[in-house]
């Protein structure tokens, strides 16, 4: 049953390159393809690295931030698989690829709003400046009576 599993994933289809006969059209869609599958696996692999380097995030979101890098990471490397398959066409890799990279697409739509209530509760500057004066107030009141006190 396994062994069926990977014949049946590696069986060659036609491959992009064999149905076009333009050799232009082949490489003008391989060097796109390669040229979007780079910044994305390396932006994804920036998200899954730097994730958790800040202390001050939550693990909400750096669990949401490694969670979007692994899909970037994952849109990269179905982008290559694609490219690979202009010449050697393994359709049930590429779609097993894109499957991944969808799975991780909606965990992540599914986390995001958990990080957006997280990110609603930070305040505005206006309101760290109103708490900075009231706790400005508060110690200059304790100046004031600790000078009474020792006076």
């Amino acid at each position: 049953m396994i062994e069926d599993f990977f014949k049946h994933l590696f069986t060659l289809y036609p491959s992009y390159a064999e149905r076009l006969n333009d050799p232009y059209a082949i490489w003008v869609n391989a060097i796109g393809g390669i040229m979007i599958a780079i910044p994305f696996i390396i932006v994804g692999l920036m998200c899954i690295i730097m994730a958790g380097t800040d202390p001050k995030y939550t693990r909400r979101r750096i669990v949401l931030t490694k969670l979007f890098g692994y899909f970037i990471f994952c849109c990269g490397l179905s982008r290559l698989i694609d490219t690979y398959c202009i010449w050697h066409n393994y359709a049930i890799i590429a779609g097993y690829a894109k499957n991944l990279t969808g799975i991780l697409a909606w965990l992540a739509i599914v986390y995001t709003p958990a990080v957006i209530r997280e990110t609603l509760k930070i305040r505005t500057l206006e309101q760290v400046d109103e708490s900075l004066k009231q706790t400005n107030i508060k110690i200059d009141k304790l100046k004031e009576l600790g000078d009474k006190i020792v006076t």
